[in-house]
Formats: C-alpha cells, sequence, structure tokens
C-alpha cells in the first residue's frame, strides 16, 4: 500500500544504510595511494562524514580494477546512501558488475536491494537480495542482509516473515541501542499476531521462536505497568534461562523500558469538553465516535461513556472515573494542554488515544499513550514526498503573512531538504488582498517547477487563478486540504487540476449527483489544524483492507450533516474508535487501519500517523489521483 510505504520505507532505508561502518576490505588492495583513500573514508565514516567517505572510496575505486574496484564503488554507493544522496548512490552503483560468486556478491546483492528500497520498490528489493548467505560470510554482511531483510518483509506486510529475519537479526546484533530496538520491534509483531500467523514463524525453524512468542504474550498480560512487566518478565526468564532475549531487554539503552502491548477495546471512555470554547468541536467528535459504534454488529459493538472535561483541569478526574467504571481503552482529552496533564500523571492503567499531540511527543514512548491529530507539519512533509515522487526539484511557497501556514511550510522544507531537494522560495502574501500579483512574480523569479499554495478556501482560489493569469498556466500547484470550500463542485471550479490531499470522505459516492450535498466540510473553521489521508476500511480489522463503500459514505452523509467546519471532526471521532478497537496490531509498529480520515498507522513513540488519497478536481468534482 503506497501510503504506507511512503511512511515506512524511508525509516527502512535510513535502517538498512547503517551497514558495514568501519569495514575491511573483501578484495585485496593494491597501490598504497588506494590504501590510504580507503583507511580515510573509512574513518571519516566513523566519524559521520558519510558524503566525504563516499567520495574518498570513489576516488580509490578511480585508481583500481576488477574486484577492488567492486568493492570501493559499493563502499561508495553505501555511504551515499547513509548520506540519504540516493541519486550519488545509484550512480556509484551504477559503474559495478554484478560479481560471480562470493562475498563481494553478496555486498552487492544488499546495496542492491537498498537501492530499490530508497525507490519504493519492496518487490524489487526482495528479487534483488536474494537467498540467505552462508553461515561462513563476514559477520558484517549476514547483519546487512538479515536488516535488509526485515526491512523488506515489513514494506511487503509478511508479518511472520519479518519476525522470522527480526530473530535471526536478534542472533547477531552487537551494537546495544539497534539489538534493544530490533526486540521490541520483533514482539510487537509477535503479540499482535493471529495464530495462524504465528504458526507459520514456528515453521521456519528458528529455535527460539516458542520462547519470543512466549515473551509477547507475558508482555501483552501485563499491560501498562512497568512492574508487572518486570515480574512477567523475570518470570518468563526462569522458564527460558538461554534465551538470547536477555541480552537486548536487560542490557537496554539507558531510560529504555521494557515493551508495552495495548489490550482490546470492549469498554471505551470519551473524554470530551462537552462544555466550553471548545464545545462544537468536542460534540461533533463524540457523533463520529458513536457512529463508529453503532456500525458494529452489535456483539461486536464495544460499551461506550462519555465524560465531560470541559472545566479546568476535569481531565484527571475523568480519567479515573472513566478507568475505575471499566474503561479498557480511552478517547481523549482533545485539548494539548489536557493532554499534556494526563501525559504528566503518570503511568496509564488503561491506553488512551489522545486527540491531540503534546509539544514533546515525537520525544520518548510514554507506555499506554497514543496521539492522533491534524498536524499541519505533516501534511506538509505529505505534500513534499509526492511532489518529490512526481519529479519536481524548484519549490515555490506562497504562505499568509499572518503566521498561521508556517506549520506547514516548516513540515514542508524540512521534508524536502531530507528528500535532497533544492530549498524553496517562500514568499508572504496578505490575507486581506485581492490582487496577488507581486508575491505571484515574486515567488516565480527563481524559476519554479511547482507551487504550492497555503491558503484557506477563498485566497487558495484567488492565488490559484492569479497564478494562472500572470503566466504559469500550466504550472503545477499544491494546496493544503483545508483549501477545498465545499463539497458542491460549483464552489471548487477553480481548483480543477489542483493536487490535494483530501480526506476520503469527502470523496463522491457511487451514486452520487454533483448536486447531492450542500452543507460544507473541511472549511476555514477546522483549518488550522486540518490534514487529509488516507482510503476507509470495515471496523475492527487488525490490518489493511480493501475498504467498505458502505461505511465511507456513512461517514460521508454524517460528516457532511455536521456542518460547517465540523465534518473533520466528525470523521476523526469515527477514526478514534478504528484506532482504540485495532490498538493490539497498531502498537505493534505493523498494523494498518484505513479510515474515515486517512490511512492509519503508529510508531514507536505511540504517534498516529496519517497518509494521503490525493485528488485532483475535474469541473469541480474531486477525483483520486493515482498512488505513486
Amino acid at each position: 500500500m503506497p501510503g504506507f510505504l511512503s511512511r515506512i520505507l524511508p525509516a527502512a532505508a535510513a535502517v538498512l544504510i547503517l551497514l558495514l561502518t568501519g569495514c575491511e576490505s573483501t578484495s585485496p588492495l593494491r597501490g598504497s595511494a588506494v590504501q590510504t583513500e580507503e583507511k580515510q573514508a573509512g574513518q571519516l565514516a566513523t566519524r559521520g562524514d558519510y558524503a566525504g567517505a563516499a567520495a574518498l572510496y570513489e576516488s580509490a575505486a578511480a585508481a583500481a580494477s576488477g574486484d577492488q574496484r567492486t568493492h570501493l564503488l559499493l563502499m561508495a554507493a553505501e555511504n551515499y546512501l547513509r548520506a540519504r544522496d540516493t541519486v550519488s548512490a545509484q550512480a556509484a552503483f551504477a559503474q559495478t558488475t554484478r560479481p560471480p560468486r562470493g562475498d563481494l556478491a553478496l555486498h552487492y546483492r544488499i546495496i542492491e536491494s537498498e537501492l530499490a528500497l530508497a525507490r519504493s520498490q519492496p518487490q524489487e528489493a526482495e528479487r534483488a537480495l536474494g537467498p540467505s548467505p552462508s553461515p561462513a560470510a563476514p559477520y558484517r554482511l549476514r547483519l546487512g542482509y538479515y536488516r535488509a531483510q526485515a526491512s523488506i518483509q515489513a514494506a511487503l506486510r509478511q508479518p511472520a516473515r519479518e519476525a522470522d529475519a527480526r530473530m535471526r537479526l536478534a542472533d547477531l546484533a552487537s551494537d546495544s541501542a539497534e539489538r534493544y530496538t530490533n526486540q521490541q520491534q520483533l514482539l510487537r509483531l509477535l503479540a499482535a499476531m493471529p495464530e495462524a500467523q504465528r504458526s507459520e514463524v514456528r515453521r521456519y525453524g528458528h529455535p527460539h521462536a516458542p520462547g519470543w512468542i512466549a515473551l509477547a504474550d507475558a508482555l501483552a498480560e501485563a499491560g501498562a505497568d512497568p512492574l508487572e512487566r518486570d515480574l512477567r518478565f523475570r518470570a518468563w526468564r526462569s522458564d527460558y534461562p538461554n534465551h538470547p532475549s536477555a541480552r537486548g531487554l536487560e542490557q537496554a539503552p539507558a531510560g529504555a523500558q521494557l515493551p508495552y502491548f495495548a489490550g482490546s477495546a470492549t469498554n471505551i471512555g470519551v473524554l470530551l469538553p462537552l462544555t466550553g470554547p471548545y464545545a462544537r468541536a468536542a460534540e461533533s467528535i463524540q457523533d463520529g465516535v458513536m457512529a463508529a459504534a453503532f456500525s458494529m454488529p452489535a456483539e461486536q459493538r464495544p460499551s461506550v461513556r462519555v465524560y465531560d472535561t470541559g472545566a479546568p483541569g476535569a481531565v484527571l478526574q475523568a480519567y479515573n472515573q472513566a478507568t475505575s467504571e471499566g474503561a479498557t481503552v480511552v478517547i481523549g482529552p482533545l485539548t494539548k494542554e489536557a493532554v499534556t496533564m494526563l501525559k504528566s500523571a503518570g503511568i496509564l492503567s488503561a491506553p488512551v488515544v489522545a486527540l491531540n499531540r503534546t509539544d514533546d511527543a515525537f520525544g520518548a514512548a510514554t507506555p499506554g499513550l497514543f496521539q492522533f491529530s491534524f498536524s499541519p507539519e505533516e501534511e506538509g512533509r505529505q505534500v513534499a514526498e509526492r511532489a518529490m515522487r512526481e519529479g519536481f526539484r524548484n519549490p515555490a511557497i506562497l504562505q499568509p503573512a499572518s503566521g498561521w501556514g508556517a506549520r506547514y511550510v516548516e513540515g514542508f522544507s524540512l521534508a524536502w531538504d531530507a528528500l535532497g531537494g533544492v530549498a524553496p522560495t517562500v514568499t508572504d502574501y496578505a490575507p486581506e488582498e485581492h490582487h496577488l500579483a507581486d508575491p505571484i512574480k515574486s515567488a516565480s523569479a527563481g524559476g519554479p517547477d511547482f507551487f504550492y499554495v497555503v491558503g484557506k478556501p477563498l485566497k487558495s482560489r484567488q492565488l490559484r487563478t492569479q497564478i494562472q493569469y500572470f503566466g504559469a498556466a500550466d504550472m503545477p500547484v499544491y494546496l493544503t486540504a483545508q483549501a477545498v470550500p465545499s463539497a458542491r463542485p460549483s464552489d471548487n471550479l477553480d481548483l480543477d487540476g489542483t493536487r490535494v490531499p483530501a480526506m476520503p470522505w469527502m470523496l463522491p459516492g457511487p451514486d452520487e449527483s454533483d448536486d447531492t450535498k450542500g452543507a460544507e466540510s473541511g472549511s476555514d473553521a477546522s483549518a488550522g489544524e486540518t490534514s487529509a489521508t488516507g482510503a476507509a476500511s470495515s471496523p475492527g480489522d487488525a490490518f489493511t483492507t480493501d475498504g467498505d463503500e458502505d461505511m465511507l459514505q456513512g461517514v460521508r452523509e454524517g460528516a457532511l450533516l455536521v456542518g460547517e467546519g465540523y465534518g473533520a471532526f466528525y470523521a476523526m471521532g469515527f477514526d478514534a474508535v478504528q484506532i482504540a478497537l485495532n490498538l493490539p496490531s497498531l502498537s505493534s509498529g505493523y498494523g494498518i487501519v484505513d479510515g474515515a480520515t486517512g490511512r492509519l498507522s503508529v510508531d514507536a513513540a505511540g504517534i498516529v500517523h496519517r497518509e494521503p488519497t490525493w485528488i485532483t478536481f475535474r469541473r469541480g468534482k474531486p477525483t483520486p489521483l493515482p498512488d505513486l
């Protein structure tokens, strides 16, 4: 699934390219000059200067021949990948010839698979990687192989194969941080697996598979309490005294904890500010929560209770009341301040699907806390990734001078830089002005090949039409999700041809005519925190399905009935239930839920990520764009 892949593959590539630091040569070197350059390159790599190391390896390769030259070029490609310069890595790799056999051939296969993963081609990466290495192969190459194999199988969504690769990686990894991270990922995978997949893991024949599965179960049963997890781990340790997991979990990096696995959502407590300034948004979320619960068959439907957190400081009391009344999962609170207060309170006796993010959300994970929000930074990142995949390289950004769009631009710029793009030209415009020739001409001065327009509906339409008027009629234009004013095609005619990350519930249903929807959705009232992503699936699916059009139609209609500006919050409430129902698989780092707000996944820090369904407009009607 492309949305999933766009999120996981950059992280996978970052892990994979940690290969072979300070490695010895796999072929004898000839000439003192070549030897000197290779040594210097290794020293630079050790200090983290991967670009410099790669350049020296290439320089040394120019004076070498045969296997020696191939070895040096592979080292150059490897270090370019570490430096996230895939273009140079591919260029260095293209100068090599496939070795027929031996360690050099294995190194070639690893680099070839890394490059395929960097291109978001996991099937090709799997083909390139080939069969498992011989036990006699150099340690560093065996380690690199299983790193690659684990990431490939994660990208292909093959959990049993990924688990087997991670078990073999666990046998090899010597770095304490890598060992611990890999073992956490392995245990989360196993905890989320149905028995059929566990049986498949056992069939692969890893001798420690039964112990790994037993440990995953023990930690899952322990819940969020770190003392209980420690007790369960010690009891398991006495049953499996020679199991290699002790090396990773008992010698974990400072501050690390035993992994936490969320339980099932049978009773859901919902914390919302139903009184006070956020009441309208809270009511919309509540409607979405109830719609999601009642969309399920009666025998599968969770119990839902709602608690008002509108009074100052009410969130802790509401959380304690919800858990004392049997809540197994809590949805909410809504405001950043309330989420921070709950996070600071200590151990969470029941997992929380928070509806906002704390300022330190991307730091160390808080066991049991999952943070779900409409992040402008993430939407900006998604625009950058889409534009790069479409082949654009020189962006011009138009943002409001009032400053509210800065978070979108920040997310875009950080992602664009990481992807190796040219620094964007960022130009402010005055939101109150109607004639925007000056900022458009200023933004166009650098010869951009696309525009990213950060604006609310009216201003986005004005900017788009004036970009066309001032000589850039064919210039690709990306918009924010909040630029879409309405489900009425007549409101969107000026947006024809633009590219937008849109919430899937905005898309027309199979029998929907152009004039059936009158209420606005995704408008200015929700604009400050709106992102858009994904496709839809049935509630309760542990992993991605092909989607449920009836469910999506119901969400669409419910969201539109909510009223102007609050449809996104309705869809958010609907998806919060999807997350709660799927926490066991999502908290594994592997599961995906296709929801009303987007394709949802959870990273190791407990952050819920959403990937977009990209649309364009034809005669004002939203139309899905193909995945890239």
